[in-house]
């Protein structure tokens, strides 16, 4: 054994290949995960008193679609209602939510700009 605690005879590709992986681990553990599993949902109710977003889970079968800007179908009290999602975070204060129903767009419709503009 070398001075490193690796044995002089492992080829250096697998060398490699262990520091890729390990670096690969290291960035999905510093960004939360491969992929961030609650939205921020604003919820498009003209009467509500509700003036911030609330966190919804995204079900495994839309994490590929969920992104900041799209429409989607969420449970607020006994009905559904539209909301567009403003954020994707791993962390919630709250330990259940409601996960989102349906997606209703594949791509964003509103900008980053008009996002920071409903948050105020």
């Amino acid at each position: 054994m070398t001075k490193n605690g690796l044995e002089k005879d492992i080829p250096l590709d697998s060398k490699v290949e262990v520091a890729r992986n390990l670096f690969e681990i290291f960035i999905k553990d510093m960004a939360g995960g491969n992929t961030l599993k609650i939205a921020k949902v604003v919820v498009d109710v003209a009467a509500s008193p509700i003036d911030s977003a609330l966190d919804y889970e995204i079900p495994e079968h839309f994490q590929d679609i969920v992104q900041a800007g799209i429409r989607v179908i969420v449970p607020l009290g006994p009905r559904k209602v539209m909301g567009f999602v403003v954020g994707l975070t791993n962390h919630s204060e709250f330990d259940q939510l409601k996960p989102i129903q349906e997606v209703m767009d594949y791509t964003p419709i509103l900008t980053k700009e008009l996002i920071t503009y409903l948050l105020g």
